[in-house]
């Protein structure tokens, strides 16, 4: 994603597919789509390739209006250096950022089967909604095997993303629950197969 943002607007892009962008002037975005030729035009891609496949691109464009005391509290994320010089740093997107971005990079995915609903297994209560918090995705989920073949534990992994909290968040999250940067436990995850019947502590790991 990309962030444009001036005194009173912000501006966010958002792509499914990956591309470069440039921001080659204040104000100024330039999003690079994949470049085709058909003969090879010496700037470094070889011969040409003639036989192409159209492929759909998806954007999605976010416009946040901000106000004084909220411009206030962004300014502190740049850091002023020795003489004229500011150095900007990285900055954050709200929540409702994080959820169009979801949606576009990680779409919900429908299959159906023939089987009856009624024969699969109903011990496993996974992320109860209540309690799970609204900044944390579910990164990876795995049954952990030993040698002999034998599963007794799962593999849970989530992924924390990091909000801009002074953006208001509107009707789509209730944030009085508060956000994982609290510690959180496993208290969310219920269920006989993965014995977690006491709340347990989450490991936390930079990548």
């Amino acid at each position: 994603m990309a962030i444009l943002e001036d005194k009173g607007k912000r501006v966010t892009l958002h792509s499914r597919q990956p591309h470069g962008v440039a921001a080659l002037d204040d104000g100024w975005h330039e999003v690079m789509l994949d470049r085709n030729v058909f003969r090879d035009d010496r700037n470094g891609l070889g011969q040409g390739v003639t036989e192409r496949v159209l492929t759909r691109t998806e954007f999605a464009i976010q416009a946040f209006k901000l106000d004084r005391n909220v411009f206030r509290n962004i300014l502190v994320e740049y850091k002023e250096v020795t003489g004229p010089v500011v150095e900007p740093c990285f900055t954050y997107v709200p929540l409702n950022s994080l959820v169009v971005n979801e949606h576009l990079l990680n779409k919900l995915l429908a299959f159906s089967i023939e089987k009856r609903a009624e024969k699969f297994t109903r011990k496993l209560k996974l992320l109860q909604l209540k309690s799970f918090p609204c900044d944390l995705t579910v990164a990876g989920l795995k049954q952990l095997v030993s040698n002999d073949l034998e599963s007794s534990r799962t593999s849970l992994v989530l992924h924390q993303k990091s909000p801009h909290c002074t953006f208001p968040a509107g009707k789509i999250f209730d944030t009085t629950e508060g956000l994982s940067s609290n510690k959180t436990r496993l208290n969310c995850v219920g269920g006989n197969d993965l014995s977690a019947n006491e709340p347990r502590d989450v490991t936390n790991v930079s990548v």
